[in-house]
């Protein structure tokens, strides 16, 4: 893989594609990682007046993952975030952990394994709304309450789950 971190006996010395300088006969621990990628370690030896060759084949890490939640959810993965609604892509195999997260919503958590080789379909709960109750009195009473644009009955009164967060509440009455 090109762009690969390439170590040799524990000390890192470039990226890959990687040609070192002329190096004493010897054996030499070549190790290759990069992200998405597991990483591998063999060990060459080195001779006099001879070029050595290291050919290191990696192999992929990644599993084709599709997330889906609520339209209006973000999608996160590991605290990272991915997109909003339906994500798809590739995330390295492992355990990792995924939420849907809304403004005023409690965010719903999934752990999954993700395993090499699996395509991998994941459904998040939709997050719950967080609600709170409401108390609209008005001086006079019997006036007309709009909350958010919407008609919500005539004061004294209470609205009962009313998402938390702002809200524009309107009073109404003749006079």
């Amino acid at each position: 893989e090109q762009n690969a971190t390439v170590y040799i006996n524990n000390q890192k010395v470039g990226t890959s594609p990687y040609k070192s300088d002329k190096l004493i006969s010897g054996n030499y621990t070549v190790r290759v990682t990069k992200e998405m990628f597991k990483p591998v370690e063999k060990i060459f030896a080195v001779t006099d007046n001879n070029t050595t060759e290291a050919i290191i084949d990696m192999s992929s890490n990644m599993v084709d993952v599709v997330i889906v939640c609520d339209d209006e959810a973000e999608i996160y993965a590991d605290n990272v975030l991915l997109g909003k609604g339906t994500w798809n892509g590739k995330l390295s195999s492992g355990m990792h952990v995924f939420e849907a997260k809304r403004e005023n919503y409690e965010t719903t958590t999934m752990t999954k394994n993700l395993v090499i080789g699996e395509n991998v379909e994941i459904l998040l709960d939709e997050p719950k709304p967080i609600c709170g109750m409401l108390d609209v009195n008005s001086i006079p009473i019997k006036a007309n309450v709009y909350i958010d644009g919407k008609s919500c009955g005539i004061t004294p009164m209470i609205v009962q789950d009313l998402l938390i967060g702002e809200h524009e509440i309107k009073f109404e009455k003749e006079g």
